[in-house]
């Protein structure tokens, strides 16, 4: 594909998706929202269906207010996360930033 006819399937997919409600937007499964099991599900099934090794989760959108996003953040930690954990455990993960085994701060420290 050519950048023109991408930004042309682009502009075509955000004509289609401009006139869907937010319960269409989450019956076509283009976002995942629901109590904390709903998610849970949901992610889990996507995480399988397209094996997903880096999940980027987004808990504030438009214009909801700073506590629902705290609380969003707080129940995706508590109660959907923890039950995503054990997919892919057997797999190494090459792409998570590690700790940096010595660093100029740590070589300071063992300095004093």
């Amino acid at each position: 594909f050519t950048i023109a006819k991408r930004m042309a399937a682009l502009s075509a997919t955000l004509l289609i998706l401009r006139g869907l409600t937010w319960k269409d937007l989450v019956d076509l499964g283009f976002i995942i929202a629901g109590s904390p099991a709903t998610v849970r599900e949901q992610l889990r099934e996507a995480i399988k269906d397209m094996h997903v090794g880096q999940l980027m989760t987004l808990q504030h959108f438009g214009n909801i207010p700073h506590e629902l996003t705290l609380k969003n953040t707080k129940l995706f930690a508590e109660q959907v996360m923890p039950d995503l954990r054990d997919l892919w455990s057997d797999w190494e993960d090459h792409w998570s930033p590690k700790p940096m085994a010595e660093t100029a701060q740590t070589r300071a420290q063992q300095a004093l």
